[in-house]
């Protein structure tokens, strides 16, 4: 059975080492959404209130485009919109208990998916596959990212191997 440790260290490989280009195809409205949720869930109590400008910037996506995915998501009752009392100009964004929930179901079923894979594949074959993964990307990166490197500068990430994050 694969520890916690384990599904840790395989979803950040993952995420790591993810062919970003074999996911442009899934609705962007999905994967906005996912990417909120998921930005909504790791703020800790504490910090800054996440604002719909920091999720813009956050996605990169415009501000339109996330007053687009908020008004939708606010209809279905996952996250709650209020003016920054700061600034009126500043939205805050907050889950609602339905959102949470929503967010937790998620987050657990992609644990176990990881922890399923663990068990199947095995965590050391799985480390060498992402190290393959890494191997492959030093040598096949486009050459405006090595181009970039040598002046210091990172490439903008759809540019970028893709196998990299």
């Amino acid at each position: 059975m694969a520890t916690e440790e384990q599904v840790d260290e395989f979803i950040a490989l993952v995420d790591e080492t993810r062919p970003v280009h074999l996911f442009h195809h899934i609705d962007e409205t999905t994967v906005g959404a996912g990417g909120i949720m998921r930005m909504l869930c790791c703020a800790k109590e504490g910090d800054d209130p996440v604002t719909a400008g920091a999720i813009a910037e956050e996605l990169h996506v415009s501000t339109a485009r996330v007053a687009a995915l908020l008004k939708n998501m606010e209809a279905k009752g996952l996250i709650a919109r209020e003016r920054a009392i700061s600034d009126a100009r500043v939205t805050v964004v907050t889950l609602t208990p339905r959102g949470r929930a929503l967010a937790d179901a998620a987050y657990r079923n992609v644990r176990n998916h990881a922890a399923a894979i663990i068990d199947a594949v095995g965590i050391e074959r799985l480390r060498a596959f992402f190290e393959t993964a890494r191997d492959i990307c030093a040598v096949a990166r486009p050459a405006s990212v090595a181009m970039d490197e040598e002046d210091g500068e990172q490439a903008p990430r759809a540019s970028r191997c893709p196998f990299s994050s």
